[in-house]
């Protein structure tokens, strides 16, 4: 089951299950994660395992980000496992913060423009689009927001408010090597 609130997220999600063989076994809801419960509906069976990719949480309240992780323990069994996947966290920013960047994906140019408060561990972000005409490149869009920035044990605390104890952290799952401030943050926590 996967939840996103962009359409554009999901059908990519399901086109990456169409790819893998497994979009029969997968189900994609678009909605506000903040309305788990009501996103889903009613659920066969509790979850086994539970993830939270990239920045799915951090653009609203703390308050909102701990009602996001109870709602994903009321779903889940006792002893389910929660990911806390591949996000980035303040101790990174600290280190190696980086004010703009620009992307190319096809025809597309995305240029982003970040503030980052250390004192609040706020990132204020401005996305512009814009698609390549020869040489010359076409204003799409802007997109702004703003987001919290979790510390590693800002994060875990956040977790075990909402019944779900940490058991380990790394910089890469792949690799399990042990967190670090100069890679992503993955939390792996235990329902309770």
């Amino acid at each position: 089951m996967g939840i996103d609130i962009s359409e554009a997220f999901l059908e990519d999600a399901r086109e990456k299950a169409r790819e893998h063989g497994v979009s029969t076994a997968v189900r994609f809801f678009e909605g506000d994660v903040r309305n788990l419960g009501q996103v889903i509906g009613r659920v066969p069976q509790p979850f086994d395992v539970v993830v939270s990719a990239w920045t799915s949480i951090g653009y609203y309240s703390q308050d909102d980000d701990l009602n996001i992780f109870r709602q994903a323990r009321e779903l889940a069994r006792e002893g389910a496992i929660l990911f806390v996947a591949e996000t980035m966290h303040s101790e990174f920013l600290s280190l190696k913060f980086a004010p703009n960047s620009c992307m190319e994906l096809d025809d597309i140019i995305l240029m982003e423009n970040r503030k980052y408060d250390p004192t609040t561990s706020q990132i204020s972000t401005t996305w512009t689009f814009y698609r390549k005409r020869g040489m010359d490149l076409e204003f799409i869009d802007t997109a702004e927001f703003e987001l919290h920035i979790y510390s590693s044990s800002e994060l875990c605390s956040l977790l075990r408010k909402a019944s779900w104890e940490p058991v380990a952290s790394y910089t890469s799952l792949k690799t399990l090597q042990p967190i670090n401030p100069l890679g992503h943050m993955n939390v792996v926590a235990k329902a309770q």
